[in-house]
């Protein structure tokens, strides 16, 4: 697996094994020759080289693709290569709770029925869906299976989706 990965990494940064040698001080053949025995350190070495991480080399990090690091990636990536995706610094949406999800959308219909609006919403004051969150939340303290009289669904839902509410007033 590690030449695998080394011969797959030198391709995808235009390096060749002459120069790779050279570098690194390592042969590729004789490195196979050797049944891929490698030192810790001289691995770490080769990680930096080819700008990925050691566990990347060795098969042990499932996260990794294509030698890219996970928390960052690499400069060295082909930038026709459609497997790698830029996406540094936007929200990571697959880490949101599907759950809550559907709870705010659980409300927002409740709500729309009731009030026959869907962008209602955008008109009501901050300090209403505050003091609205205060309540549905102060219920729940109360009792964790309480229902809202009105709406016959539960206290936190609501106060998840004016949550949600307060959220999108306050984006700037």
């Amino acid at each position: 697996m590690l030449v695998n990965r080394l011969y797959k990494l030198l391709i995808d940064r235009n390096i060749s094994k002459q120069r790779f040698s050279l570098d690194v001080e390592i042969d590729l053949d004789s490195l196979i020759a050797n049944n891929c025995n490698i030192d810790d350190s001289k691995l770490i070495e080769i990680a930096d080289y080819l700008d990925c991480s050691k566990d990347y080399l060795t098969g042990a990090s499932p996260f990794e693709k294509h030698g890219v690091k996970y928390q960052g990636y690499s400069y060295r990536n082909e930038l026709n290569d459609q497997s790698i995706k830029f996406d540094n610094g936007k929200p990571k949406l697959s880490f949101v709770p599907y759950q809550i999800c559907n709870d705010i959308a659980q409300i927002r219909e409740h709500g729309v029925e009731k009030y026959k609006t869907i962008d209602g919403w955008k008109n009501v004051s901050l300090d209403r869906y505050i003091d609205a969150l205060l309540r549905h939340i102060h219920a729940f303290a109360e009792d964790n299976t309480g229902l809202d009289n009105d709406s016959g669904i539960e206290h936190y839902k609501h106060a998840a989706c004016n949550l949600a509410f307060i959220c999108e007033l306050m984006k700037k």
